[in-house]
């Protein structure tokens, strides 16, 4: 049982409520200790039923109070004093910290300049960086493969040609901090992403953003003209219309282009 369904039947069972609503893993944990009865996507609970949920969580030794108590974002060590699992956390492994590299060729400014080998980067505390980074602006990279090639990158672009800090975006547990760590560094950003709408919004909404890293028009022509991925920039429009309507106007250019292919192209298309 993770942190979030043990955390839900706590509160189900400090409520009182005679009905809460319904999810599928909520439905399915209830369903399975014959618990509750569902009526137009609501569960119905009687008070035995709340007393009945009470001691399967004591039995797998959830202390109910302390996880009502427990912070939004408590650690694995704070979930195994109060459930058991240290699995049971409910703070990613990756919070607060950020995955850092810097260009090929060029040094890791930081407390000390470090020259990495080739690919290799640094998982390190947000606070840290922010209090020892000496680069200047940050390049933020979408997509760990490309973070990891950023050698392959060869297309000219003011971005390329400096010297930034170089920051993986994260995904879910994999050194997750970034947004934090950018509101924290106040540095400005120039955004590699993928050349679609989900990409130009994650750029349009990042905070101290100025540009957004691609190859020239000529080559995302030769692209789009290989691969042009129609049915992928569909069905990203449904949920990016905002971000077509209301962006900076650094993205104009590239939105008009994407709009007139009606195209979405990863950005590892760009890489050699």
């Amino acid at each position: 049982m993770n942190h979030g369904l043990s955390l839900r039947l706590a509160r189900i069972v400090s409520d009182a409520k005679s009905d809460v609503a319904s999810t599928s893993e909520l439905s399915a944990w209830l369903d399975e200790n014959a618990i509750g009865r569902v009526e137009n996507r609501r569960i119905h609970l009687t008070a035995g039923d709340r007393d009945r949920i009470a001691r399967l969580l004591g039995a797998r030794g959830v202390d109910l109070d302390r996880l009502l108590a427990m912070p939004p974002l408590a650690s694995r060590a704070d979930a195994f004093r109060t459930a058991l699992s240290e699995k049971d956390g409910a703070a990613p492994v990756g919070h607060g910290r950020s995955l850092v590299r810097a260009l090929p060729g060029r040094t890791l400014k930081l407390a000390n300049e470090l020259a990495l080998p080739a690919g290799a980067s640094l998982d390190i505390a947000n606070h840290t960086i922010a209090s020892t980074c000496r680069h200047a602006s940050i390049l933020l990279v979408e997509n760990r493969e490309c973070f990891d090639n950023m050698e392959k990158a060869t297309f000219a672009h003011p971005a390329l040609a400096g010297d930034p800090l170089v920051l993986f975006r994260g995904s879910p547990g994999v050194s997750a901090g970034s947004s934090s760590l950018i509101a924290r560094i106040d540095l400005p950003v120039d955004v590699f992403g993928d050349v679609d709408p989900e990409g130009m919004a994650i750029a349009a909404r990042t905070r101290g953003a100025r540009s957004f890293v691609h190859p020239t028009m000529a080559l995302m022509e030769a692209v789009v003209a290989h691969n042009p991925n129609h049915q992928r920039f569909r069905d990203q429009m449904v949920g990016a219309a905002g971000a077509r309507d209301s962006h900076p106007a650094w993205l104009n250019d590239l939105w008009e282009f994407v709009l007139r292919h009606g195209c979405a192209l990863p950005q590892e298309a760009f890489m050699d």
